[in-house]
């Protein structure tokens, strides 16, 4: 239809379409078909919708909503993939390091560059299968390194650089089977487990990420291999046992299948039960395949390459045209349509300095991951010395009390505790309740380490140790665990004001949307109430960056203007009676 329409009226008319076509939830194309149809990239389509709201104020709420939710996408892929792209660099050697000829050249060239394109495949499916919010930047870096990860294991080694080369040494020679029959029964077998650990420390390390953190989504990339194990499963044994048979059974070398897990059974005619189908499986037949085609000849290295890449991009085909998004894989082409300005990324993520009188050189602001990063570091070295039990000196506040609250919260923490790690795996993803429960348990340390500042301040002021009418009211303790909730939410950026506005929908949506005032849903606590320990927690924490100052400032001023006036019993002054006279 637009194409009826001259050039320079189509990028109006597109927009138009779109606001049109998201405010009745009647779409029948993606934005990608859209962007191509008007020549557009994202930032300047966007760009051009929020111009029509300014000029004609004919945008609604649903569309702007629409608007800011794309754009924060938009960004955090942009950002994952320029991340993606750096570590890539540095992982896989340079192909004409190790080719003596041109025809080296061009096949290790398309190994490589097959392999990252099946490695980003790979992690748009899992991130859009296994997240709700797509849009969560730290959650999704997480799981690009877990995939990078997996994707590393089973690289031919001669494609790597030697720091990762040396990280999958005991996956690509796995100990003889007489050896292992000697070992002692009484000992473990740590080798794929410290290669994983090992694997996963050095790709933290070199992207400024604790391993720690990592932990939590890589039992998400593994639970959704699991659940769409049948599926790939009969999709790569229709896909590739002719190959197999083409090539000779003798071709799949005795250490590939030990390698990978299977046995010459799974090679057979007859398609494995659902019990042999388990996760080793699916893991075998799908990512394992690059060393397949790493040891077959260059022909069925062809074929299975051309194979493998169709059925990721199927899977991913299917999600893309179901959320009616921009189209993740063309990042991997430069399309126009996904075009950012040209970055020096080597200049980008350096660290911010101070500039001298004499320098006035620009400096760049960090990239986004890095400034994650850089923010979860801190807050995690400020709590490094603080416990998720109370502290000596807390537990003495609480014995001097009247009534001793220590049983009581941590009733209440238990109670808390579920709650908030169950929303946050229905706004997050369902396989994401541990990641609630680390985010709940940086909480709880910061909880008790600003509870003990705010005590000793207290005590110094009025000389006195006995706080039993404070630390037995249990509205206080809930309005001091959400300020450091919402501080742990800020900090991993799940909760943010940048991308405009506040949680205040109703519905799906804004189950999904972790931003302020979200944590006063989970833990039940009125707005005002909340409002009433936001300065005392800031000047409790000296340590607290400028931004989260900013971001608990924005949270009272919100409660003042908008969230406290919705019902007249969030806010205490408005239910007073009027005095008598």
């Amino acid at each position: 239809v637009l194409n009826a329409f001259q050039d320079s009226q189509k990028s109006l008319w597109g927009s138009c379409l779109f606001a049109s076509v998201t405010d009745m939830d009647i779409a029948c194309f993606t934005l990608t078909q859209l962007l191509k149809a008007v020549s557009l990239n994202v930032k300047e389509f966007l760009a051009l919708v929020r111009k029509l709201d300014v000029n004609m104020d004919t945008i609604s709420t649903k569309v702007n909503a629409a608007l800011s939710s794309l754009e924060k996408k938009y960004d955090v892929m942009l950002a994952l993939y320029q991340r993606f792209e750096k570590t890539c660099k540095s992982v896989f050697a340079s192909v004409s390091d190790n080719c003596r000829c041109k025809s080296d050249w061009l096949l290790s060239f398309s190994r490589e560059k097959e392999i990252i394109r099946s490695c980003w495949t790979m992690f748009l499916l899992a991130k859009g299968r296994a997240l709700q919010m797509e849009d969560d930047l730290v959650i999704s870096f997480q799981l690009l390194l877990c995939t990078l990860e997996f994707c590393i294991k089973r690289c031919p080694p001669e494609l790597l650089q030697p720091l990762y080369k040396s990280a999958i040494s005991k996956v690509h020679n796995p100990p003889a089977r007489a050896a292992r029959r000697s070992q002692s029964k009484a000992k473990s077998r740590p080798p794929e487990s410290e290669v994983d650990l090992q694997l996963l420390k050095t790709l933290c390390k070199e992207n400024d990420c604790n391993s720690e953190e990592v932990g939590g989504p890589r039992p998400v990339f593994n639970t959704y291999t699991k659940v769409k194990c049948l599926v790939f499963a009969r999709c790569v044994h229709h896909l590739f046992y002719p190959l197999i048979v083409a090539t000779g059974e003798e071709r799949v070398p005795d250490k590939f299948l030990s390698f990978s897990g299977l046995t010459r059974s799974v090679w057979s005619p007859t398609f494995p039960s659902e019990q042999v189908c388990d996760s080793c499986w699916l893991l075998s037949c799908i990512a394992r395949l690059f060393v397949v085609t790493y040891m077959m000849s260059e022909k069925c290295v062809l074929r299975t390459r051309i194979a493998l890449g169709k059925g990721l991009d199927q899977q991913y085909e299917q999600h893309y045209l179901r959320s009616r998004d921009f189209d993740g894989r063309l990042f991997l082409d430069g399309d126009a349509t996904v075009l950012a300005p040209k970055v020096d990324l080597s200049q980008v993520e350096r660290t911010p300095k101070k500039m001298s009188e004499e320098d006035n050189t620009l400096i760049p602001p960090q990239t986004p991951i890095r400034a994650a990063m850089t923010s979860i570091q801190q807050l995690r070295g400020d709590l490094t010395s603080s416990g998720d039990q109370p502290s000596t000196h807390l537990a003495t506040y609480f014995k001097n009390c009247t009534v001793d609250p220590t049983q009581d919260v941590m009733k209440r923490l238990e109670t808390l505790g579920e709650a908030f790690s169950q929303r946050f795996g229905q706004a997050v993803g369902p396989h994401c309740v541990t990641l609630g429960r680390q985010r709940f348990n940086l909480g709880v340390k910061l909880y008790y380490k600003i509870m003990e500042a705010m005590l000793k301040s207290e005590e110094k002021r009025l000389s006195v140790q006995n706080f039993s009418k404070l630390l037995n009211d249990s509205t206080f303790h809930t309005s001091l665990l959400a300020c450091a909730l919402e501080v742990v939410m800020a900090t991993y950026g799940e909760s943010s004001f940048k991308t405009g506005g506040y949680n205040q929908g109703s519905g799906d949506a804004a189950e999904r949307n972790m931003c302020f005032p979200w944590i006063l849903d989970v833990v039940n606590l009125a707005a005002f109430d909340f409002y009433k320990v936001i300065e005392s927690f800031i000047k409790a924490d000296p340590t607290l960056s400028k931004d989260i100052v900013k971001h608990l400032e924005t949270c009272e001023n919100l409660i003042m203007e908008r969230i406290a006036w919705r019902t007249v019993s969030l806010c205490p002054l408005t239910t007073q009676q009027p005095l008598q006279g």
